[in-house]
């Protein structure tokens, strides 16, 4: 015979699901970016809704997703040509064990965040261009439109909402389970470079360019190419960033 739970128990595991995604973002903060895994695992959790196909939403089940709304950070794209100081996600290049390479890197906000402003040109760049700048941590949006809004767009006019990024990690690409068989898009994204981001230079002089839509990078004369990682780490940290700030002011008894 079936038991419906308690409101008292799937609270409780909700509270559980928090603490592993407060716990995932600290470590992915500290440099443990695989952890990206975890978050978006949780986010799955704890925000995926579609009843037709059995899958509950835990916090639907705990009556608090319908009229919940979220930061969204989001503004601008990741088309070509668009500055790298104003994306929801942005670049920089590291020195990994004496490689350089272009890494995404999660734009926070707030106390604690790794906050990053664009800077004076990039805003002015913006206002000449009518490119919408990364939104500041006031701005909220309802869940479903915030879940289903399109957050990407690579170099091949794929197109990639919050949802994609959460679902691609946690559904197809480790975080609860590894698929055999990946969507084109997606392989792209976080296999090919499809958003088409290279450093170019040496220790002395590098930069970030532009590849074109094929994925291939743009020569300038500067010495050694190297494609950007995948994003989707980034991405799913951004996210959970905008949710964990959202929910605990929302609803602070489901907070760890």
């Amino acid at each position: 015979m079936a038991v419906k739970r308690t409101q008292a128990d799937l609270l409780e595991s909700a509270r559980t699901q928090m603490g592993f995604l407060v716990d995932s973002c600290a470590s992915f903060d500290q440099g443990k970016t695989n952890d990206a895994l975890r978050i978006a695992t949780s986010l799955r959790v704890l925000l995926h809704h579609n009843p037709a196909r059995g899958t509950h939403a835990l916090l639907a089940q705990c009556e608090m997703l319908e009229n919940l709304f979220i930061r969204d950070t989001f503004g601008g794209s990741l088309l070509g040509g668009i500055p790298n100081d104003m994306l929801f996600i942005h670049t920089r290049v590291v020195d990994d064990e004496g490689k350089l390479e272009p890494k995404f890197q999660p734009r926070l906000w707030g106390k604690g965040g790794l906050t990053v402003t664009p800077p004076p040109t990039a805003q002015l760049h913006a206002l000449l261009q009518h490119v919408r700048l990364p939104r500041g941590p006031r701005f909220h949006q309802p869940f479903l439109e915030w879940w289903n809004q399109i957050i990407l767009q690579d170099q091949l006019s794929s197109t990639f909402t919050r949802q994609d990024i959460v679902l691609g990690l946690a559904n197809k690409d480790g975080g609860a389970h590894v698929d055999p068989i990946l969507t084109d898009k997606y392989y792209a994204l976080t296999r090919q470079n499809s958003i088409g981001i290279f450093s170019q230079g040496n220790r002395s002089r590098v930069g970030l360019i532009w590849g074109d839509s094929g994925g291939k990078a743009v020569e300038k004369g500067m010495g050694n190419i190297v494609p950007a990682d995948s994003p989707a780490f980034a991405l799913a940290r951004q996210i959970g960033w905008e949710f964990v700030e959202s929910i605990g002011r929302a609803h602070p008894k489901v907070m760890p």
